[in-house]
């Protein structure tokens, strides 16, 4: 027998069955006229019975294959006896061909087929794989100016080929699409394969390998042109982070086209390059402009806050120097507030964002009645996908009552917030952590009444305790340096209670309280919970929990507010809905339902 040559992609490369059809069918209720064809159908099916195949003597990978490949296998019962026997008779060649890819080209193949009168046919098939091919001989090799490239390198050093090694023609192709995927992702647009043989010697049980990529010059970027006037050319250059004349990179452009789908200004971004001569890529921007105002209305529900409604309205482009104006209100029985943010791109427009923003706070409840107007700029910049920080200096103008008596004090903060937030899943993450740290001070000597340094973290994890439960931890810390604590408004002041505090004690209820019994916060603060969830419905879960915590200006732990309870979340398609029953175990003896709403972390 004659060595056998292969060149490119083989048949016998596709080692898997498809997926059934069926599992990717729309989820809808079927029309009452659909029932009727299902019932046709499976009538059908019925009397269309394929005949027996079974395969012995091999199974795995190799098994799946050979009946993949098996056209016997789709012959009905009711088939003519000529087209079984027709279709048996070409199983050999099949099997053979389906054992190929993983190098045993010699198989020992016994067939059986039984044909009773009063019964389906029935096949049978023991096979041997026999010796497998191994690899006697092996080139592979980048020529040209990637030949010393990492990338290439990385590549064939990863590929299971090897001199010794069993033959598998799905190794050999993955290396070839490997190569090729790398030369076009780093600019090497005239790679080619100068060598691309596999050479089998079936009674030798030998093979030889040659694959050579010639992988030609390496691109270059060129010029960024830009169809469309949407924003002006000054800003879309800071979105792009390679320079004119840098070596070719796929993930770049892969990166910009992110980051402009991500900056809300388009409804579709089309990111392509041009080759020229010189090897260089120029970049073409294509861009459509999106709907320019977008607007939402929501509504919910807290035991703190009472039935809330909410509404934004946000013009994403201002102007061709992609300025935003968010426009946010909040409505409640407690709490009413309307904000204005006025956001211009930084530097790095897909990072960083200049936002000058103003509103009003009102709130009214049985621990603090105040009003607050609010002016102030902020940086948000985002340093990783992970990691945040916020600089900011807010000018509040804050109305309220304490001890019966009406005050309003001005207080000018700067401040530095950081945050770092990350989970495995959007809705039900079973592993996550979230945390926030800020500083902020005040001076008399700078548009304040009151000085003060104050800071603030507060975090949350998540972690998983088994298939279906979780362990929910969070704390929040608080400080606060002052000497004018009753000069401070509320704004700045530490609370603690309700529904995302110490459930079981009304919102903002514990610490010191002032003549008429309402709570006037606390220089320090210190809260936290621990809760279990277990999920025993798609998604519904329930919960037990144990909170605890204080505010106040000494020690926070001398008889410290503390409960425990139980509750249920329904994990909703607008967000987690929880409802919990909480029992003091301190102070009050009142037990309180408690209803939230708002992500896990």
């Amino acid at each position: 027998m004659n060595p056998v040559t292969f060149f490119g992609f083989m048949r016998g490369s596709i080692l898997e069955p498809a997926e059934p059809v069926l599992r990717h069918l729309p989820q809808k209720t079927p029309h009452p006229a659909a029932w009727l064809i299902v019932l046709l159908c499976l009538t059908f099916a019925a009397t269309a019975v394929r005949g027996d195949v079974t395969v012995s003597g091999i199974d795995g990978e190799l098994r799946r294959n050979v009946l993949t490949y098996l056209n016997l296998d789709e012959v009905l019962c009711s088939a003519d006896p000529a087209r079984v026997r027709y279709r048996f008779s070409g199983a050999e060649s099949e099997i053979q061909n389906a054992l190929r890819p993983f190098g045993y080209y010699e198989p020992k193949i016994t067939g059986t087929l039984e044909e009773p009168d009063d019964d389906c046919w029935q096949a049978h098939f023991e096979v041997d794989p026999g010796e497998p091919v191994m690899i006697r001989e092996l080139t592979v090799a980048v020529q040209g100016e990637g030949e010393s490239f990492a990338p290439f390198r990385s590549v064939l050093a990863a590929s299971p080929l090897a001199k010794g090694a069993q033959l598998r023609h799905d190794d050999y192709e993955a290396l070839k699409s490997r190569l090729l995927i790398t030369a076009r992702e780093y600019g090497f647009f005239q790679a080619r394969l100068e060598a691309n043989e596999l050479r089998v010697d079936p009674p030798a049980h030998s093979a030889a390998v040659r694959l050579v990529l010639d992988s030609g010059p390496r691109y270059r970027f060129g010029e960024l042109s830009v169809d469309g006037e949407i924003l002006s050319k000054e800003l879309l250059l800071r979105y792009v982070e390679f320079e004119e004349g840098a070596p070719f990179e796929q993930r770049e452009l892969r990166k910009l086209h992110n980051d402009l789908i991500r900056g809300d200004y388009f409804s579709n971004v089309d990111v392509r390059t041009v080759t020229r001569d010189n090897e260089i890529a120029d970049v073409v921007l294509h861009l459509e402009e999106g709907r320019r105002v977008r607007y939402g209305v929501g509504v919910g529900f807290g035991t703190d806050t009472g039935l809330v409604v909410r509404g934004d309205l946000v013009q994403r482009r201002v102007n061709k120097a992609g300025h935003r104006l968010e426009v946010d209100a909040e409505v409640s029985a407690a709490r009413q507030n309307l904000t204005l943010d006025y956001r211009i791109p930084g530097r790095r427009p897909q990072n960083d964002w200049y936002s000058l923003y103003t509103g009003v706070n009102r709130e009214d409840t049985e621990a603090i009645d105040s009003i607050a107007w609010k002016f102030g700029v902020r940086e948000n910049r985002f340093h990783t996908i992970n990691w945040s920080s916020t600089p900011f200096a807010e000018l509040v103008v804050e109305e309220f009552i304490q001890d019966g008596e009406t005050s309003r004090k001005l207080s000018l903060v700067p401040g530095w917030g950081v945050n770092y937030i990350t989970a495995n899943a959007p809705s039900r993450p079973t592993q996550g952590l979230r945390l926030r740290m800020e500083v902020a001070a005040a001076s008399k000597e700078v548009l304040s009444d009151a000085s003060f340094l104050r800071f603030a973290f507060n975090g949350k994890t998540i972690l998983p305790f088994s298939q279906r439960g979780r362990l929910l931890l969070r704390g929040n810390v608080g400080y606060m340096l002052t000497n004018d604590f009753d000069r401070v408004p509320p704004t700045w002041r530490f609370f603690a209670g309700g529904d995302r505090s110490v459930r079981g004690y009304d919102y903002n209820s514990l610490g010191p309280l002032d003549e008429e019994g309402k709570a006037i916060g606390g220089t320090r603060q210190l809260t936290g919970t621990v809760e279990g969830d277990w999920r025993f419905f798609d998604r519904w879960s329930g919960a037990i929990f144990a909170d605890a915590g204080n505010v106040g200006e000494e020690d926070l732990l001398d008889d410290l507010p503390w409960s425990v309870g139980f509750g249920v979340r329904w994990y909703s398609p607008v967000g987690p809905i929880r409802a919990d029953i909480a029992f003091p175990q301190t102070g009050s003896t009142d037990v309180r339902l408690h209803i939230s709403m708002g992500p896990d972390l």
